[in-house]
Protein backbone atom coordinates (compact mmCIF):
# COMPACT_ATOMS: atom_id res chain seq x y z
CA UNK A 1 0.00 0.00 0.00
CA UNK A 2 1.15 3.29 -1.11
CA UNK A 3 -0.13 6.51 -0.73
CA UNK A 4 0.88 10.23 -0.68
CA UNK A 5 -1.13 12.93 2.02
CA UNK A 6 -1.01 15.88 3.93
CA UNK A 7 0.87 17.70 0.74
CA UNK A 8 2.40 21.50 1.93
CA UNK A 9 3.98 24.33 0.26
CA UNK A 10 7.79 22.71 1.47
CA UNK A 11 6.83 19.45 2.46
CA UNK A 12 5.27 16.03 1.54
CA UNK A 13 3.87 13.29 3.85
CA UNK A 14 4.57 9.58 2.68
CA UNK A 15 2.83 7.00 3.96
CA UNK A 16 3.57 3.37 2.63
CA UNK A 17 3.19 -0.14 4.16
CA UNK A 18 6.53 -2.54 3.85
CA UNK A 19 6.32 -6.20 3.91
CA UNK A 20 9.67 -8.48 3.69
CA UNK A 21 11.84 -5.57 3.58
CA UNK A 22 14.65 -5.41 6.10
CA UNK A 23 15.12 -1.31 4.51
CA UNK A 24 13.46 0.69 1.98
CA UNK A 25 14.97 3.48 -0.02
CA UNK A 26 12.77 6.81 -0.74
CA UNK A 27 14.14 8.14 -4.05
CA UNK A 28 12.36 11.40 -4.67
CA UNK A 29 12.90 14.58 -6.75
CA UNK A 30 11.03 16.84 -9.61
CA UNK A 31 12.18 14.29 -12.42
CA UNK A 32 12.22 10.60 -12.14
CA UNK A 33 15.52 10.39 -12.41
CA UNK A 34 14.95 11.60 -8.72
CA UNK A 35 18.14 13.31 -7.12
CA UNK A 36 17.60 12.69 -3.60
CA UNK A 37 17.00 9.44 -1.51
CA UNK A 38 16.50 8.46 1.90
CA UNK A 39 17.04 5.26 3.49
CA UNK A 40 15.15 3.14 6.52
CA UNK A 41 15.16 0.51 8.33
CA UNK A 42 11.95 -1.58 8.33
CA UNK A 43 10.74 -4.65 10.04
CA UNK A 44 10.42 -7.81 7.93
CA UNK A 45 6.55 -8.00 9.24
CA UNK A 46 4.12 -5.93 7.50
CA UNK A 47 4.18 -2.31 9.29
CA UNK A 48 3.11 0.80 8.00
CA UNK A 49 5.73 4.03 7.67
CA UNK A 50 5.09 7.83 7.02
CA UNK A 51 7.99 9.62 5.96
CA UNK A 52 8.32 13.46 5.57
CA UNK A 53 9.79 14.99 2.38
CA UNK A 54 10.77 18.25 3.42
CA UNK A 55 12.54 21.30 2.00
CA UNK A 56 10.89 20.87 -1.09
CA UNK A 57 9.82 23.90 -3.70
CA UNK A 58 6.00 24.95 -3.61
CA UNK A 59 3.99 24.90 -6.33
CA UNK A 60 6.13 21.94 -7.83
CA UNK A 61 5.69 18.32 -8.90
CA UNK A 62 7.53 15.83 -7.47
CA UNK A 63 8.05 12.51 -8.19
CA UNK A 64 9.09 9.55 -5.83
CA UNK A 65 9.22 5.56 -5.58
CA UNK A 66 10.29 3.64 -3.35
CA UNK A 67 12.31 0.28 -3.58
CA UNK A 68 12.85 -2.36 -0.89
CA UNK A 69 15.86 -4.02 0.36
CA UNK A 70 16.31 -7.97 1.35
CA UNK A 71 18.45 -8.85 4.03
CA UNK A 72 21.02 -9.36 1.21
CA UNK A 73 20.92 -6.03 0.16
CA UNK A 74 19.02 -6.60 -3.35
CA UNK A 75 17.27 -3.60 -4.19
CA UNK A 76 13.25 -3.80 -5.87
CA UNK A 77 11.69 -1.41 -7.43
CA UNK A 78 8.69 0.19 -6.64
CA UNK A 79 6.30 2.00 -8.60
CA UNK A 80 7.03 5.61 -9.62
CA UNK A 81 4.30 7.73 -8.10
CA UNK A 82 4.25 11.86 -7.57
CA UNK A 83 2.75 14.94 -5.91
CA UNK A 84 2.35 18.41 -6.33
CA UNK A 85 3.13 20.63 -3.85
CA UNK A 86 1.21 23.69 -2.57
CA UNK A 87 1.21 26.81 -4.76
CA UNK A 88 2.46 29.76 -2.20
CA UNK A 89 -0.55 31.73 -2.27
CA UNK A 90 0.57 35.08 -4.79
CA UNK A 91 -1.71 38.44 -5.14
CA UNK A 92 -1.26 40.35 -8.49
CA UNK A 93 -3.52 43.17 -10.21
CA UNK A 94 -4.14 45.12 -7.39
CA UNK A 95 -6.50 48.04 -8.38
CA UNK A 96 -7.77 51.35 -6.62
CA UNK A 97 -10.76 52.92 -7.86
CA UNK A 98 -13.09 55.65 -6.64
CA UNK A 99 -16.19 54.99 -6.71
CA UNK A 100 -18.35 57.94 -7.99
CA UNK A 101 -22.18 58.60 -7.06
CA UNK A 102 -21.93 57.45 -3.11
CA UNK A 103 -22.65 60.04 0.05
CA UNK A 104 -19.34 59.11 1.11
CA UNK A 105 -15.71 58.65 -0.28
CA UNK A 106 -15.73 55.23 -1.06
CA UNK A 107 -12.68 53.14 -3.43
CA UNK A 108 -12.93 50.21 -4.60
CA UNK A 109 -10.24 47.63 -4.36
CA UNK A 110 -9.92 45.02 -6.30
CA UNK A 111 -7.00 41.80 -7.06
CA UNK A 112 -6.16 38.51 -8.30
CA UNK A 113 -5.06 35.41 -6.41
CA UNK A 114 -3.20 31.89 -7.85
CA UNK A 115 -5.43 30.12 -5.40
CA UNK A 116 -8.14 30.06 -3.07
CA UNK A 117 -7.35 32.68 0.05
CA UNK A 118 -9.52 34.98 2.88
CA UNK A 119 -8.54 38.21 2.97
CA UNK A 120 -8.30 40.77 5.76
CA UNK A 121 -6.75 44.25 4.61
CA UNK A 122 -6.10 46.99 7.16
CA UNK A 123 -6.23 50.39 5.79
CA UNK A 124 -5.45 53.92 7.52
CA UNK A 125 -4.77 57.69 6.38
CA UNK A 126 -1.71 58.33 5.67
CA UNK A 127 0.55 58.85 8.32
CA UNK A 128 -2.20 58.11 11.04
CA UNK A 129 -1.72 54.02 11.86
CA UNK A 130 -3.60 54.63 15.16
CA UNK A 131 -6.96 55.69 13.12
CA UNK A 132 -6.40 51.60 10.62
CA UNK A 133 -9.63 50.14 10.01
CA UNK A 134 -9.95 46.01 8.65
CA UNK A 135 -12.62 44.58 5.42
CA UNK A 136 -12.67 41.00 6.34
CA UNK A 137 -13.99 38.00 3.81
CA UNK A 138 -13.30 35.06 5.49
CA UNK A 139 -14.62 33.08 2.46
CA UNK A 140 -11.59 31.38 0.58
CA UNK A 141 -11.86 32.92 -2.62
CA UNK A 142 -9.71 32.09 -6.08
CA UNK A 143 -9.43 34.10 -8.83
CA UNK A 144 -10.65 37.86 -8.44
CA UNK A 145 -11.39 39.76 -5.40
CA UNK A 146 -12.96 42.75 -4.15
CA UNK A 147 -13.63 44.76 -1.19
CA UNK A 148 -15.20 48.20 -0.82
CA UNK A 149 -13.61 51.04 1.86
CA UNK A 150 -16.71 53.31 2.24
CA UNK A 151 -16.61 56.21 4.91
CA UNK A 152 -13.40 57.49 3.84
CA UNK A 153 -12.36 60.84 4.88
CA UNK A 154 -12.96 63.21 2.22
CA UNK A 155 -11.24 65.39 0.07
CA UNK A 156 -8.28 62.30 0.15
CA UNK A 157 -6.89 60.56 -2.63
CA UNK A 158 -7.33 56.73 -2.29
CA UNK A 159 -3.40 56.86 -2.54
CA UNK A 160 -3.88 59.30 0.43
CA UNK A 161 -4.32 55.88 2.71
CA UNK A 162 -2.00 53.16 3.46
CA UNK A 163 -2.64 49.48 3.99
CA UNK A 164 -1.77 45.84 4.29
CA UNK A 165 -2.42 42.72 3.28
Amino acid sequence: MLRSGSIGLSSGLITFTANGASSVKIYYGTTTGFGSVISLSTATSQTTYTQLLSDLQDGTKYYFEINGLDSSGSEYQGTILDFITLPRPKITTVQLAQVAGTAQPTVLVSWVTNTEISSIVTYYPLGNPGASRDNINVALTQGNHQMLFRDLIPNHLPNDYQGTG
